[in-house]
């Protein structure tokens, strides 16, 4: 299993900053450290179907998709992975492609669970 990472590099679609799969098994670099920011009014509790921002603690930037930023054989000619969306970094929140939820086909924590430390993947 690879651990979700980003440094300063652009990424190749949407120019933003890079983020893509290091590491290996739990091993990795502080590039692999994000934090889960709650939304406001979820007194930090990370709740199924409550919307977060990822902070990446190394550059302060937060994870981004947007369905713009599409993989196309006319800007990535010799990529197996045509049809998928870029997930990159920004450097603000408040752009509502930086906002995630977790639904009902997504990954769940046992109940409510306060963060009160970076989560590092693997760790």
């Amino acid at each position: 299993m690879r651990n979700l990472h980003s440094h300063h590099f652009r990424s190749p679609v949407s120019r933003n900053q890079e983020v893509s799969a290091f590491g290996s098994d739990g091993e990795g670099d502080d590039g692999d450290v994000w934090v889960v920011q709650c939304a406001p009014g979820h007194d930090g509790v990370w709740r199924r179907g409550a919307s977060v921002t990822l902070r990446h603690t190394a550059t302060a930037a937060y994870l981004r998709s947007h369905a713009s930023d599409e993989f196309t054989p006319a800007n990535c000619p010799n990529c197996p992975i045509h049809g998928q969306h870029e997930v990159s970094a920004v450097p603000r929140a408040g752009d509502p492609n930086t906002v995630w939820r977790v639904d009902d086909y997504g990954i769940y924590f046992g109940g409510d669970v306060r963060y009160s430390t970076p989560i590092h993947n693997g760790a």
